[in-house]
């Protein structure tokens, strides 16, 4: 019998650095555990069996083994399909944890020259500016502010620009349609 997952998200639930207490208790059964995700918005109540692997060799081995595990049959897709491509929802699109080796392979090789130590140290300055700015804004509107929308969406929308070199005039549009 599966022990039942109450919500999708409980296996995510983390105390402190740790995982959450469902998690511990499965693990401290089995290193691999078969769950029943609740239904929700991306978990249908007919998909298939979940298996909820916890035990470091074990999850080493899956993430390994791209033949029998993909990362594409989240989607409720597998490899085989061929729309697969097609069915990825939006917001995974350019994720690499969202691709499979060969694809995972070609588009990390591209990206990697672009994250060289040295690459990443150039962009400190100009990326510590914007910091500079964001926190300065912040602590102009006072309290309350939204973290979220005042800092990290603003700094990894600008953290991206001075990656792939948008030009300044256009960065307020490109950040928007990112």
């Amino acid at each position: 019998m599966p022990q039942e997952i109450q919500h999708e998200f409980d296996h995510a639930r983390r105390t402190g650095f740790g995982p959450g207490a469902p998690v511990r208790r499965l693990h401290a059964r089995a290193p691999v555990n078969r769950v029943a995700v609740a239904p929700g918005p991306n978990v249908s109540a007919d998909g298939p069996p979940v298996w909820l692997v916890t035990g470091y060799e074990e999850v080493r081995r899956v993430l390994a083994d791209h033949a029998r595990f993909s990362t594409r049959l989240q989607f409720g897709v597998g490899p085989s399909d061929e729309k697969s491509d097609l069915a990825r929802p939006r917001e995974t699109v350019g994720h690499l944890t969202g691709y499979d080796p060969p694809e995972h392979t070609r588009l990390r090789k591209m990206l990697t020259p672009e994250f060289t130590a040295r690459r990443i140290q150039r962009l400190a300055p100009p990326v510590e500016e914007v910091v500079r700015e964001l926190l300065d804004d912040m602590e102009d509107v006072g309290q309350p502010a939204d973290l979220v929308e005042m800092y990290a969406r603003p700094i990894a929308g600008a953290a991206l620009c001075e990656l792939i070199g948008v030009p300044l005039d256009d960065r307020p549009d490109f950040v928007r349609r990112v």
